[in-house]
């Protein structure tokens, strides 16, 4: 066996510059940071919108009572994306009754509602049998944070 044949089939020795090593770390711990910036930035606008929102409830200020489509939204704004059932179940929750004959019914109609007005988008549909409940997951979007907001 020749000593040439041993050292062509090893890896080749390339020497690394540890300094461009670090530098490729420090800029993929900044892209991961940034992203993780904006998705806090984003959390943080949600929950002043839900403490806006929820302000004159906490208050228990009953000269404005808020309407159907006022609490479909603020719901949305504090928890995140959710199901009409578990919207109820928040807005039930909150304090509120909901003395409709058939109170999903009507928040069925009211979150399609809000999503021709575009005050709420689809997030998704899940039917999958290991997804919570089946039906469509409703999301708020800036055009209802505005509604919230005035």
């Amino acid at each position: 066996m020749h000593c040439d044949n041993v050292i062509s089939t090893l890896m080749p020795y390339v020497p690394r510059n540890p300094h461009a090593q670090s530098l490729l770390a420090v800029q993929q711990e900044l892209q991961q940071r940034k992203q993780e910036r904006e998705s806090i930035d984003r959390r943080i606008a949600e929950l002043e919108d839900a403490a806006r929102a929820l302000a004159p409830l906490a208050e228990g200020n009953k000269a404005t009572p808020m309407t159907l489509v006022e609490l479909c939204l603020t719901v949305l704004a504090t928890n995140g994306p959710m199901r009409v059932p578990a919207i109820r179940d928040a807005i039930l929750l909150m304090g509120v009754p909901l003395e409709q004959k058939n109170p999903l019914s009507v928040l069925h109609m009211t979150m399609m509602r809000l999503l021709v007005q575009k005050h709420v988008q689809l997030v998704a549909i899940q039917n999958a049998p290991n997804s919570q409940g089946s039906g469509p997951i409703f999301g708020i979007t800036p055009a209802g944070r505005a509604v919230l907001n005035r």
